[in-house]
């Protein structure tokens, strides 16, 4: 029971302090097309691996707004992970935010359309399945949409113009790789992270497809096919690509301390964008990272 009553008090604070952190964005005007009809609602709950927030079952599509106290110039839209089904707010979210934050990153939290769970056709692996399927091209649409968004609206951030990225994670992540892959060059990033990513498959690199940087585990039981794939795609078409296979991690290590090399990932990364010109020289140091 107290257990219980602890996990309440802390699901509370996180969705106060979600609600309360910074400017709610809605991605579309009015209902987001192809879901008029969907009538659940949203839930949240706190994970039992991480004891961040999570969401499900969410309908309408939404950015929030995490400001950097002292702002750079740049900006990421950030994508977490979850299957289609779930939605790591806190793990791959918030806390990427705030790690950005700590860079001068203005960073926009994406909340996108889920399938449907918790109910009866929820644990039939079919009809969940044709669910999942049905989703993602809205859940793409939604990411396409927000990206619009952040750049339409960059002025009002305080944004520079070719420093407007995209991160995301696992489903983030292939939902990341497609806004890159857009063939309007106004409608693309300046730069795509995917972390442990799945990818569309077929696909066609863009004439000037932005510079990508990968990270993975080797042992990831859900594959390194599709960011292989990737690599592969963008070295031959002579795109700035960075990547890193670490050999353990396993899938979903986000910005999680585990002490073993991919603790380390951010600080590549942190790297790499100011060497590609999307940091100033004098970037901020790293924010802390806990687990």
């Amino acid at each position: 029971m107290r257990q219980v009553f602890f996990a309440i008090i802390a699901l509370l604070a996180s969705v106060g302090a979600h609600a309360a952190n910074e400017q709610v964005i809605a991605v579309w005007n009015g209902v987001a097309p192809g879901s008029e009809n969907w009538a659940y609602t949203e839930e949240n709950n706190i994970s039992e691996r991480d004891k961040t927030l999570n969401f499900r079952n969410i309908v309408t599509p939404t950015i929030t707004v995490y400001r950097a106290i002292k702002p750079n110039g740049t900006g990421m839209l950030v994508i977490p992970g979850g299957g289609f089904v779930n939605l790591g707010y806190g793990w791959e979210g918030e806390r990427v935010a705030q790690w950005l934050n700590g860079l001068g990153v203005t960073a926009f939290v994406l909340k996108y359309r889920l399938a449907k769970t918790g109910d009866d056709d929820a644990h039939d692996p079919v009809k969940q399945n044709a669910r999942i399927n049905a989703v993602i091209p809205m859940a793409v649409a939604d990411a396409k949409q927000a990206l619009h968004v952040v750049k339409t609206r960059a002025t009002e951030w305080g944004l520079t113009s070719g420093r407007i990225g995209v991160i995301g994670f696992s489903a983030g992540g292939y939902l990341t790789w497609n806004t890159g892959l857009q063939s309007d060059p106004a409608g693309r990033p300046d730069f795509v992270v995917p972390v442990y990513a799945g990818a569309p498959q077929p696909f066609t690199v863009p004439s000037g497809a932005p510079p990508a940087f990968l990270v993975l585990a080797d042992d990831d039981r859900y594959g390194t096919d599709g960011s292989l794939r990737i690599y592969k795609a963008w070295h031959d078409a002579h795109v700035p690509v960075e990547m890193h296979i670490y050999a353990k991690g396993n899938h979903a290590f986000a910005l999680g301390k585990s002490g073993i090399p991919t603790d380390s990932w951010p600080e590549r990364l942190k790297e790499w964008m100011a060497m590609m010109g999307f940091l100033p020289a004098d970037a901020g140091p790293t924010a802390s990272r806990a687990r």
